[in-house]
């Protein structure tokens, strides 16, 4: 239980470098004192979230975590359909976005000329990322109700109000009423309903 305490602590730790390096004061600190970092800080961005969430990853899934309880087969075989329902809904999400400039292989050369993403699953929630995860962390968890997948599953739901609340703010700034006219018609997690 002590070691399923300290990832979901890690998981944290994990979430605050996220958002930190996320912020753009951050971002404009690193352009102007490290600018090789800088004109490539996406990709930067990527590598330190890649080096954080490899090891967490590791410890997460091949670790030994005792099970909480056992859960009726239908209920585990419920979570691996939310586990596939979370991974459809990430790789529908992605289909929003350049792949490349996400990952920081192809620099955007001007965040005022990237557009508003209103269309596909960004039309029924304004976080589509986040639901896929929390679909996905859930599913896990009734799959398989271990501590290093509560400890998983309950760091990333105490982070994202916070997350969501900064990557609103940010995206609030970048795009004005146009993102305040989007997020008045679109819920922010759950279509229809949150």
């Amino acid at each position: 239980m002590t070691n399923s305490l300290w990832l979901g602590f890690g998981w944290l730790f994990f979430y605050a470098i996220h958002s930190l390096l996320a912020s753009q004061q951050i971002k404009n600190r690193v352009e102007t004192q490290l600018p090789k970092i800088g004109s490539n800080y996406r990709l930067f961005y990527n590598i330190v979230a890649l080096l954080l969430f490899v090891p967490l990853s590791y410890v997460q899934l091949f670790t030994f975590s005792p099970q909480l309880w056992a859960l009726p087969p239908a209920v585990a075989l419920g979570g691996y359909g939310l586990m596939t329902a979370g991974a459809v809904v990430l790789v529908l999400s992605f289909r929003n976005y350049d792949l490349k400039a996400f990952l920081g292989l192809q620099p955007v050369i001007n965040s005022d000329q990237e557009t508003l993403q209103i269309t596909g699953m960004n039309r029924w929630v304004r976080h589509p990322l986040y639901l896929g995860v929390v679909l996905l962390l859930f599913g896990m968890w009734l799959a398989n109700c271990h501590t290093h997948h509560t400890a998983f599953l309950l760091s990333t739901l105490c982070y994202l109000p916070f997350g969501i609340y900064w990557e609103e703010q940010k995206l609030i700034q970048q795009f004005g009423q146009a993102y305040k006219t989007y997020a008045a018609r679109t819920k922010i997690l759950i279509p229809l309903i949150f």
